[in-house]
């Protein structure tokens, strides 16, 4: 009886180990969970099955992919019938290049378990690779309807329809109708990017609407959620719905001006058409005519509020809906007045997030920000600005920088300090978009966020301290005036420089430091500034204007532009007009760059199915650190790679 006992109790306490081991990969604490998996087996070497399968897990996550092979093959020859360690295994015979032994794995796991979502969406991952989308899209909708509440079955699909648009059969099937359950899914739960949950929210509204004739029901519009929430909380970025949103604000304005009060239709659709407005930095065109009705709205927006004062009426709520269609409320001259009006509904969440929540989060500038040197603002720095909201917001999966990094660069050996505790550097940080996204991610890790923009950065600290953020801080200054504080950083994150100041930013890293740049390829910048060009002929000197006339056109070159999803707001506008104007930079140019830093390039980062598209064109260069080669490639595929590099680089121990 006692042995018995004993047994049981052993059977318990290696359960309870598996199960820390589980919890600590998932926190990125990669050693511990080793640690534990290891004492598991030893407490219970009689059921070996479950610690050999999260220990296989561990052993991957840190990139010994031979032992986990070895592991996952040891538990399968205790328990054979494990469909989550088939799902493993075909994705690292699918992040080898594997795709055929990768479908015969998966396939063993949908057979084990027909009604297992990760299963399916492990066989959608593969038929995808394999150019099978169509196949892969009913797997993904399959995992959907089996468990819709589920964050990975609804982001999954999301992301496919994000990536790939509908397929014909699902939209002769009627498909549409799922996809938009779990992009709303996507919203309510706020654990997507932006950008991803944009793209599938205008695929699916294009089939659901015509909006390309223009002949669309306002008022079934107006209770559309879908359409209502990706104005409210994202930057579209699908041309066709943006000509239609411009060409609707139009028409709301034009035959409602001196309005004594809005149907609420379009009341509804005025407020969500403002929000989206103020999502991306004001960027859509106006012609004269607009722009002389435009001039008498805010004349009589004026009047009516200083008329109104306590008393809100239909003539309040209406010119202030227009109005802030067209120009931020901020900036009206009554913003105060407007701030202490009792606006409710539409009107009233118009003013709490354009005026109230500008207002709080530019002022925490004042009370979070320091100065990298603790002088006054350095020269160049910008007191104020226009702020664009975090609408790309994107978060690693949440684990360690190591964890993060192993699974971008199979077969690559990070640094042992990145499992832990480490230093972060982004520079010209914008509004912390990206900075607040490694810092949610990687919690363990200390994030220092610079740029010259003081505004920016007091939203960015704001929301940060919103999210409870305690692992990022905030500076106004140059780039460079970060190494008068004498600090090293383990991880730079150098997106939105340029490569000029690769030898600088080198500088500031430790021994053994790794960095990302992205750098656009002379391919895409040919192509972005033969798109501006284009816009510039007739649009003296307006960026809005050249956008409408780029949106319009049907060359190679403006579709092309009119593919990238920064296109869409202002500030990333400006960005890719930049890149055009400056040029990009040619593999040679990059390879001369890096040595002159001394520093060595590890790899690229990409996407799955890029990284296997590049294979089959360029076997034997896993990592993609073949930049010669990979130019050829990204300029045959400007679409699928973006047209950038996006570079790791380490600096000598």
């Amino acid at each position: 009886m006692f042995g018995k006992r004993k047994k049981e109790n052993q059977q318990k306490l290696a359960a309870r180990k598996v199960v820390e081991a589980e919890r600590l990969r998932r926190a990125g604490d990669l050693e511990a969970s080793d640690s534990a998996c290891r004492e598991a087996l030893e407490v219970d070497p009689d059921h070996r099955a479950s610690a050999l399968a999260e220990l296989g897990a561990v052993l991957s996550d840190q990139g010994r992919h031979e032992e986990s092979l070895a592991a996952y093959e040891e538990s399968l020859s205790e328990q054979a019938d494990q469909p989550l360690i088939y799902c493993a295994l075909a994705a690292m015979c699918l992040a080898r290049g594997g795709a055929d032994e990768a479908l015969l794995l998966a396939d063993k796991a949908c057979e084990l378990a027909p009604g297992l979502a990760s299963a399916k969406i492990t066989r959608a991952n593969v038929l995808d690779q394999l150019g099978r989308s169509e196949g892969a899209f009913d797997e993904l909708s399959l995992a959907y309807r089996v468990a819709p509440r589920d964050v990975d079955n609804f982001t999954a699909l999301t992301d496919f329809v994000a990536r790939r648009g509908l397929t014909a059969a699902a939209i002769r099937q009627g498909a549409w109708q799922d996809c938009e359950a779990a992009v709303l899914g996507a919203f309510h739960a706020g654990c997507m990017n932006g950008l991803q949950i944009a793209a599938a929210a205008g695929a699916i509204l294009c089939v659901k609407y015509d909006f390309s004739a223009g002949e669309v029901n306002q008022e079934q519009l107006s209770n559309d959620e879908l359409f209502i929430r990706l104005l409210q909380e994202c930057v579209n970025s699908n041309p066709v719905i943006e000509k239609f949103c411009a060409g609707l604000r139009r028409h709301i304005l034009m035959n409602n001006h001196h309005s004594e009060e809005l149907p609420t239709s379009v009341a509804r659709l005025a407020a969500a058409l403002a929000l989206q407005s103020h999502n991306n930095g004001y960027v859509l065109w106006t012609d004269g005519e607009e722009e002389k009705v435009l001039a008498g709205e805010e004349q009589r927006l004026g009047e009516v509020i200083q008329a109104a004062k306590t008393n809100v009426t239909g003539a309040t709520r209406a010119a202030l809906q227009l109005y802030a269609m067209y120009r931020p409320l901020a900036h009206h001259a009554d913003a105060d007045t407007i701030l202490d009006l009792p606006f409710g509904g539409e009107a009233g969440r118009l003013v709490l997030l354009t005026i109230r929540e500008v207002r709080e989060l530019t002022a925490a500038s004042a009370r979070v920000l320091g100065f990298v040197d603790g002088a006054p603002a350095p020269p160049g720095a910008q007191a104020d600005g226009a702020i664009f909201p975090w609408t790309h917001f994107e978060t690693p999966e949440l684990g360690s920088l190591m964890a993060y990094l192993r699974r971008q660069f199979p077969g690559y050996s990070p640094p042992e300090w990145s499992a832990g505790a480490c230093d972060i550097l982004i520079p010209a940080c914008g509004s912390g978009e990206q900075a607040a996204g490694l810092a949610l991610g990687f919690p363990a890790c200390r994030v220092f966020a610079i740029d010259l923009q003081r505004s920016a950065l007091g939203y960015g600290a704001r929301k940060a301290l919103k999210l409870g953020l305690g692992n990022i801080e905030f500076a106004v200054g140059e780039v460079m005036a970060a190494r008068d504080r004498k600090q090293r950083f383990h991880f730079i994150d150098a997106r939105r420089l340029s490569p000029e100041l690769i030898s600088e930013l080198a500088e500031l890293l430790v021994p053994g430091g790794l960095m990302r740049l992205d750098v656009a390829g002379k391919g895409h910048a040919e192509k972005l500034a033969s798109a501006f060009e284009f816009g510039a002929r007739q649009a003296a000197g307006s960026l809005q204007v050249a956008r409408r006339d780029i949106c319009h056109a049907m060359s190679e070159a403006c579709q092309y532009l009119c593919r990238q999803g920064d296109f869409y707001d202002l500030s990333n506008c400006l960005r890719l007009l930049a890149v055009a104007e400056r040029g990009g930079s040619s593999a040679e140019d990059l390879l001369s760059d890096i040595s002159r830093a001394g520093l060595r390039l590890i790899g690229q980062f990409a996407f799955p199915d890029l990284r296997a598209g590049y294979r089959t064109s360029c076997p034997g260069d896993p990592l993609l650190e073949n930049l010669t080669m990979y130019e050829g490639f990204m300029r045959e595929n400007l679409a699928e790679t973006g047209g950038a590099f996006r570079l790791l680089l380490q600096k000598p121990e």
